[in-house]
Parts: C-alpha cells; sequence; structure tokens
C-alpha cells in the first residue's frame, strides 16, 4: 500500500510540473525563466547573487547564467558589485526589469489564486500543512540516512 502511494505522490508531482510547464508554454515563457523571474522578484529588496538563484532554484548553473544573461541584455537585469564582496556580483531587476517581472509573474499567481479558491479554506490549511509535514520527514530521514 505505501508504494502505491508514493508512485501516485511522483505521478501527481510531475503532473503538477507538467500543468505548469503547459501554463508557461500557453504565456510565451520558458518555466525556468518564470521561475528565475519570479525568484527575483521576490528577492528585489535585497538582490540576489547567482548562487543563491542555484541554490534556491535547483536549475542547472548554465541554465540560470543563460537566463540572468539575457535578461541583461535585454536590459531587465543588472550585476552591481556585493557591498560584502566585490568580487560578488548581486542581481537587481532594473525599473524595467521589475515591470515585465510583473507581466510574467502576476498572471501566474492570479491563475494559481484562482485555482486555490477552488479548495474549501480547511482543505488548503490540510494541504499546506501535510506537504510541510512531508518536507520535514522526507528532510529528517535524508539527515539519518546521511549520518550513517
Amino acid at each position: 500500500m505505501l508504494h502505491e502511494e508514493v508512485m501516485e505522490h511522483y505521478e501527481l508531482w510531475c503532473e503538477l510540473n507538467q500543468v505548469y510547464a503547459d501554463w508557461c508554454r500557453a504565456h510565451g515563457v520558458s518555466i525556468h525563466r518564470l521561475t528565475v523571474l519570479e525568484a527575483l522578484w521576490f528577492q528585489q529588496k535585497t538582490g540576489c547573487t547567482l548562487r543563491s538563484l542555484q541554490d534556491r532554484l535547483y536549475l542547472p548553473k548554465q541554465t540560470i547564467h543563460t537566463i540572468v544573461d539575457g535578461l541583461v541584455k535585454e536590459g531587465y537585469l543588472e550585476r552591481l558589485p556585493s557591498p560584502e564582496d566585490k568580487r560578488t556580483k548581486v542581481l537587481r531587476l532594473t525599473e524595467s526589469g521589475l515591470a515585465y517581472a510583473k507581466t510574467q509573474v502576476a498572471p501566474m499567481y492570479e491563475w494559481e489564486g484562482k485555482a486555490m479558491r477552488q479548495l474549501a479554506p480547511d482543505d488548503r490549511a490540510v494541504m499546506l500543512r501535510t506537504y510541510k509535514q512531508l518536507i520535514d520527514a522526507l528532510r529528517t530521514g535524508f539527515e539519518e540516512e546521511d549520518s550513517v
């Protein structure tokens, strides 16, 4: 029984990723580009580094570099010296980059919000709590496995 539940979880995870990929394709943006834009938008006040994007998004380094280089060339993103370490560049969206990111990210949030509103508030709370519990259990299992 547990094996079937693990497999169903995996299938649902793949299906969810496919739904997001389909939405992105329908809106003319790659899922990786949208993911990077979303991260940059959320971290606009503090900025972020290539390394922090890699750590947060789990995308290949080359994929992130290609997207960042493209956004810089398009005038949507700038690389600024880090106040702490001049060798490190902080990535910040330009004014036009903020406007562009909003046109890409906001429709996704509206779409997600519309879908979430179809779930009862209690169901949303259970879903989020269950996600957190699963993440904690997976992390604990990984840490225990790693310490052996």
